[in-house]
C-alpha cells in the first residue's frame, strides 16, 4: 500500500462532521463521524457509519456531498450534474466540512472548518433562437461564500475558531482584511488575485483551493502553518478521499467494469480488449494482485488475471498493450464477464476496502454498499472493518444485517423531517438488537423523529391494480 497519509508536519487529516443544507431534499441535516472520540481518541480505530433509511429519504445525498467535496478540495471543475443537488425552489445549497489534524498518539493538534454554497447558473443560449436551429449551452454550478476557518496550535500560538480565506462578505480579493498579510504577504498588485477569483467563478471552481491561489499564497505568506492547511486538505482529497456512487459499483453496463484503485478510476471492458498504456499495465497489474489476496478469501478458488494479447500504439504515437481480463477458477480460465454481477462489484471495490485497512487517514464512502453482496458476507465484512479497520468507511445500505453487527453509534437513519434528517437512535440498551428496535419504531414510532413515512398495504395493493389495469 502507499505511505501512510501524513502530511501536515507529520499529522494526519480525519473528516469529523458533515452539514447540509437545502442540499436535495435535505433542509438541514448533520453527521458526526466519529461520536465517541474525544481528542485522545483520535484516529485510534476504524470509523465506520452506515446510513439506513427510506426510499428518497436522503441517504445517497451524503455520498454524493462528499464526491462534491473531493472534486472542489482537489481544485477540479466541478461537474455539471451537481447543479441537480440544489433544493427545488431554494436559491442555494450550503454545505460544512469539519476535519481534526492530529495523531493517535497526541490527539487532535487543529481543527479546520470549510463551508461553502454552490447555485446553479442557468443555461446560456446561443443564437438566442432554439427553434432556429440555436444550441443551448449545459447549466454550470457556482461555488461561493466559501469559508475556511481553524483552530488549534499554529507556530506556538493557540488559536480559537477563526476565518483565515473568506469569499461571503464582499471584501476583494478575499478576506478578512486582517489575514490577507498572512495569506499573500504585502503583495501589491493584487489583480492577479482577483482574475484567479473570477475565473475560478465562472470555471465551476473553487477559488480558495484554485491552483492560481495556492500558488500565489506559496510564494507570499507570512505564516507558512496556513499555506500548510490549503495544500493539505487539497492533497488529502486528491489522494485519501473516495465517494462511489452505484453508477461507479460493479458494471456500468453489461460490458464496462470500473477498478477503483488508489490511482484512480479504471474502466475495463469484459468483452472486448482495453488498450491499456503500457506504463499504467503495472499500476493495474498490482491492483489486481491485491484484489486475489482477498478475493480467494471470500469467493474460495477464484481469481482474476490479466492476458496480454501484445502491443500496439494509440494515435498519438503512446505505445499500447492490449489486455482482457479473465477469470481463473478451479483451473479452467475464462473472461471475466461470464461471472455474477456480484462478483463483479466486489471485484471493483476490494481495493479500496483495503485502504480502510491500511491507511488511518483515508475516507471511503460507497452507496449501496449491500447491492448484489450476500447477506452473510456483507455482515463478515463490516465486522472485520469495525474491529481491524483503521480509516473511515460511510455506506448506505438497504439490508439491515449490519444493524446486528455494529454497534448503534455506528449506525444514523434517516427521517421524514426535512430539519433533521439525520438520527441516531435513542433509548437503546446495550442488549437490545438495533434491527429489532429499528423495525418496531418504524411502526410504533417512539424515537424524537418519525423514521418511516407508512404506507397502507391496501392501498399500495389497489395502486398496483389500478396501475395493471391502465397498461392492460
Amino acid at each position: 500500500m502507499i505511505e501512510n497519509k501524513q502530511n501536515v508536519n507529520g499529522y494526519g487529516i480525519r473528516l469529523h462532521k458533515v452539514v447540509l443544507q437545502d442540499f436535495k431534499n435535505i433542509h438541514n441535516g448533520e453527521v458526526v463521524i466519529d461520536p465517541n472520540k474525544d481528542g485522545a481518541d483520535f484516529a485510534s480505530q476504524a470509523d465506520i457509519i452506515g446510513i439506513y433509511g427510506q426510499n428518497g429519504s436522503g441517504k445517497t445525498s451524503l455520498i454524493e456531498a462528499l464526491a462534491l467535496l473531493k472534486s472542489i478540495l482537489s481544485g477540479n471543475v466541478v461537474d455539471t450534474k451537481y447543479t441537480d443537488c440544489v433544493a427545488v425552489g431554494k436559491p442555494f445549497s450550503y454545505l460544512e466540512f469539519t476535519f481534526h489534524i492530529g495523531t493517535p498518539n497526541e490527539g487532535v493538534e487543529k481543527t479546520v472548518v470549510y463551508s461553502f454554497k454552490i447555485s446553479k447558473v442557468s443555461a446560456a443560449f446561443v443564437n438566442n433562437n432554439l427553434l432556429a436551429g440555436g444550441s443551448s449551452e449545459p447549466d454550470r454550478i457556482r461555488i461561493f461564500d466559501e469559508i475556511l476557518s481553524v483552530s488549534g496550535i499554529f507556530d506556538g500560538e493557540k488559536l480559537r475558531l477563526q476565518p483565515i480565506v473568506k469569499t461571503d462578505d464582499g471584501i476583494r480579493p478575499f478576506g478578512p482584511l486582517r489575514k490577507q498579510t498572512e495569506m499573500i504577504g504585502r503583495l501589491k498588485d493584487r489583480t492577479e488575485v482577483e482574475v484567479y477569483r473570477r475565473m475560478a467563478e465562472e470555471k465551476s471552481m473553487s477559488f480558495i483551493f484554485s491552483k492560481g491561489f495556492i500558488d500565489i499564497v506559496e510564494e507570499n505568506c507570512t505564516k507558512y502553518s496556513f499555506f500548510e492547511i490549503l495544500l493539505s486538505l487539497r492533497d488529502f482529497a486528491r489522494r485519501s478521499v473516495f465517494a462511489i456512487s452505484s453508477k461507479d459499483i460493479g458494471t456500468d453496463d453489461e460490458d464496462n467494469m470500473p477498478l477503483n484503485t488508489r490511482y484512480g478510476r479504471i474502466a475495463l471492458n469484459l468483452r472486448n480488449e482495453n488498450l491499456i498504456p503500457s506504463k499504467v499495465v503495472s499500476i493495474l497489474e498490482e491492483s489486481i494482485g491485491a484484489v486475489n489476496e482477498v478475493l480467494k478469501e471470500i469467493v474460495p478458488s477464484l481469481t482474476i488475471k490479466l492476458i496480454n494479447n501484445g502491443h500496439s500504439y494509440n494515435r498519438f504515437g503512446e505505445q499500447v498493450e492490449k489486455l482482457e481480463l479473465h477469470a481463473y477458477r478451479d483451473g479452467i480460465t475464462y473472461p471475466l464477464r461470464y461471472e455474477s454481477a456480484g462478483i463483479i462489484k466486489l471485484i471493483s471495490l476490494i481495493i479500496l476496502i483495503s485502504e480502510v485497512f491500511s491507511e488511518t487517514f483515508c475516507v471511503v464512502a460507497i452507496d449501496e454498499f449491500d447491492a448484489g453482496i450476500f447477506e452473510y458476507l456483507l455482515g463478515e465484512l463490516l465486522s472485520a472493518i469495525s474491529d481491524y479497520g483503521k480509516g473511515q468507511f460511510i455506506f448506505t445500505s438497504h439490508n439491515l444485517r449490519p444493524l446486528e453487527v455494529l454497534s448503534k453509534d455506528r449506525i444514523v437513519f434517516t427521517t421524514t423531517n426535512p430539519d433533521n434528517r439525520y438520527y441516531r437512535l435513542k433509548y437503546i440498551g446495550s442488549t437490545n438488537n438495533l434491527r429489532d428496535v429499528y423495525l418496531s419504531e418504524i411502526q410504533s414510532g417512539h424515537q424524537d423523529e418519525q423514521m418511516y413515512k407508512a404506507s397502507k398495504n391496501y392501498k399500495i395493493i389497489r395502486a398496483f391494480l389500478k396501475a395493471g389495469d391502465i397498461n392492460g
